[in-house]
């Protein structure tokens, strides 16, 4: 019986752990290039109040900082990633395995008129754990399909490679 406590115990202290683990976004860059940039960070980025209306509940107010200057923050400008013949594509990847994509003239808001928001907070605070740690708004789409939840991840892909 305390075997059986002791191993529920060390289970619960591991879940409890993991947002706070969490509280950076990875990025995955060309040439195996890795990039985390934490919650500090990203809250010292120039941001904006975006409103997102879900499918299913209330309109919720966020904090977020444009796609493309978290691509700058993380050492990637987008005016690097048009060079060249490279197709390159934002891959926006969620702890439950959705992915959506982005080519890079879709994020760079010199070349048209829409937005991808990262958001990393509420108004009120934190993202729930349900919808966090980040996510990405889209208020441009018509449907919300690329305005994930669960945030996790970004790569950095060339398209056009094999």
């Amino acid at each position: 019986m305390r075997r059986l406590f002791l191993h529920l115990f060390a289970i619960a202290t591991c879940a409890a752990a993991l947002p706070a683990q969490q509280q950076a976004l990875e990025l995955r860059l060309p040439g195996e290039r890795t990039v985390t940039l934490p919650l500090t960070k990203l809250r010292a980025l120039p941001s904006d109040t975006i409103r997102l209306v879900p499918h299913h509940g209330e309109p919720t107010l966020y904090r977020a900082a444009t796609l493309a200057t978290v691509m700058e923050a993380a050492g990637l400008p987008l005016d690097s990633l048009r060079v060249g013949r490279n197709a390159w594509t934002i891959v926006a990847e969620a702890s439950d395995n959705y992915r959506v994509a982005f080519t890079v003239a879709e994020v760079d808001p010199k070349l048209g008129p829409s937005r991808v928001w990262l958001a990393y907070e509420t108004s009120t605070g934190a993202i729930p754990a349900s919808e966090g740690p980040f996510r990405l708004i889209v208020p441009t789409d018509a449907r919300q399909a690329r305005s994930i939840h669960q945030l996790v991840r970004l790569r950095v892909v060339d398209a056009a490679a094999r």
